[in-house]
């Protein structure tokens, strides 16, 4: 009789590691799930949101040696915010008591050796394992700096808004620092490990692994593009998306329609908010989520990456450039990158506007 295969290794994720997904954070979460060589000795622990469900990938998630999904309403998560008060807001949505004991239990009755905390959302847990477990190996994996996105985000409001984000801040850079201190922390790039380095974090504990991209990405024909088309793709329920696209809009969209008066904006992401699609018209397009992106990446023009805020590397970015599209991006947009000759950076508007023209003029 064959004795089942030990599982040693338990992965704590706040999304759905998914390819099906429209969400780039959760893609990258799939490919390098998807790279380990001995799935079955990982039991995958995930707490997404409940409309991540419909994006599983039942193939995926049964080559692992247990996956558990415990998927959370609007109504769980402001529960789970009023219970793990304690936590930054960035976290407290994900946490509660009973996730808690889960984790404890499977890494005592599993006999776990190491576990892999995914995204920000999930650092709430470390604490009560690093209690309980004293001993054991603790991987973070830190898809950005997210005390640098809030600081970002104080940056970008007025008033009372400008203060929460300010005392979030404060809040995730202590808890961030804290657990990044003692134990490997794993970032996507060089710009985040600059960042930690600045604040103290040793470079022993630091790990670099870049996004591994879709490979359609190489098979883009970029033979037959539709002249003056400008190409958007991002999740349109983000802040940092949305907002970023509504100044491109307002403030260099509609100045280059009056010299370029065929050019068109098309736009690719779930979750427009109203504020946006307000805008649609035969010159913008929001095409919503879009499966399969080859086509578009084929026929766009050039691409942009209009961000003013946020942290992290902008997967959008490093796609477009893998397609082999000319990309015009704020620093923002292209933190993290390395310099490449499809890779124009215009913070200003009339910058971007002039980029953009030297693009479509060639």
């Amino acid at each position: 009789m064959k004795c089942p295969q030990k599982m040693k290794h338990l992965f704590i994720t706040g999304h759905l590691p998914s390819n099906k997904t429209p969400i780039a954070g959760q893609k990258i979460s799939y490919n390098f799930l998807n790279s380990i060589k001995n799935k079955s000795e990982y039991i995958i622990l995930c707490f997404p949101n409940r409309v991540e469900k419909k994006y599983e990938n039942l193939d995926f998630i049964n080559s692992f040696g247990k996956f558990i999904g415990i998927y959370s309403g609007k109504i769980d998560r402001l529960l789970n915010h009023f219970y793990g008060i304690r936590y930054p807001i960035k976290c407290s949505g994900r946490f509660s008591s009973k996730r808690k004991n889960l984790i404890l239990d499977i890494i005592k009755s599993k006999d776990i050796n190491e576990v892999t905390l995914e995204f920000t959302s999930v650092f709430c847990f470390y604490k009560s394992i690093r209690r309980n477990h004293p001993n054991i190996k603790i991987n973070l994996i830190a898809h950005d700096i997210s005390f640098q996105a809030m600081m970002r985000r104080s940056q970008f409001s007025n008033g009372l808004k400008k203060m929460f984000y300010y005392v979030e801040m404060i809040r995730l850079k202590k808890l961030e620092l804290l657990i990044f201190k003692t134990n490997n922390v794993i970032v996507l790039n060089n710009k985040d490990r600059e960042i930690l380095l600045a604040e103290g974090i040793k470079d022993s504990n630091i790990s670099i692994q870049p996004p591994i991209l879709g490979s359609w990405l190489k098979t883009v024909d970029r033979n037959n593009i539709s002249k003056y088309s400008i190409l958007f793709v991002g999740a349109l329920h983000r802040p940092e998306n949305y907002e970023s696209l509504k100044w491109f809009i307002e403030n260099i969209f509609d100045r280059l329609r009056k010299t370029y008066p065929k050019c068109k904006l098309i736009v690719v992401g779930k979750g427009a908010p109203k504020s946006l699609t307000n805008y649609q018209s035969d010159a913008i397009q929001f095409l919503g989520y879009v499966k399969d992106l080859k086509s578009i990446f084929s026929a766009a023009h050039i691409a942009i990456s209009p961000i003013l805020f946020g942290a992290g590397i902008k997967i959008k970015t490093l796609e477009y450039i893998a397609a082999g599209i000319t990309t015009i991006s704020t620093d923002i947009g292209a933190e993290g990158i390395d310099s490449h000759t499809l890779l124009h950076i215009a913070n200003e508007e009339d910058e971007f506007e002039k980029s953009i023209a030297t693009i479509f003029n060639r």
